[in-house]
């Protein structure tokens, strides 16, 4: 089980381009995870 702690900073405002850059590196970490058979699901 991994739990994950998001700190919001409510006067963050992240380009589109970041957004989606972060987003790119969390889709990349968990295809990682499902490529070595460990991923089991997301929450439901």
């Amino acid at each position: 089980m991994v739990i994950f702690r998001n700190e919001y900073d409510v006067s963050s405002r992240p380009s589109l381009q970041e957004m989606q850059a972060g987003i790119k590196k969390w889709q990349e970490w968990i295809a990682s995870i499902a490529a070595q058979g460990k991923f089991v699901a997301t929450n439901r």
